[in-house]
């Protein structure tokens, strides 16, 4: 079985409907697993469960994130350009 999630990784439990971190495959399989989840007061709670149950939950970014990665990259610190000023422009607007 190919190792899709790192520790660390955020992940999400179809049949729990619970969100939580990945902490680490079982020593006997990596079939299963351990997962830190978030409880409804706050707690984390670590479970053992089957991996083939859980999802990666996608990273979101807000808009200054982004804007602040576009000033941040080595071509536009180097060749500023009117492509990424258009587009932080753009998100600018968008937070607007």
């Amino acid at each position: 079985m190919d190792k899709k999630f790192k520790p660390g990784d955020r992940v999400y439990h179809r049949n729990l409907k619970q969100y939580g971190i990945f902490i680490g495959y079982a020593w006997e399989s990596e079939e299963e697993c351990d997962v830190d989840f978030e409880t409804e007061d706050g707690e984390m709670e670590q479970k053992h469960v089957s991996v083939n149950w859980l999802e990666p939950v996608q990273k979101t970014y807000s808009i200054d994130n982004i804007i602040e990665y576009l000033d941040k990259t080595v071509f536009y610190k180097y060749y500023p350009c009117n492509v990424i000023d258009d587009i932080k422009e753009s998100l600018e607007n968008l937070k607007s």
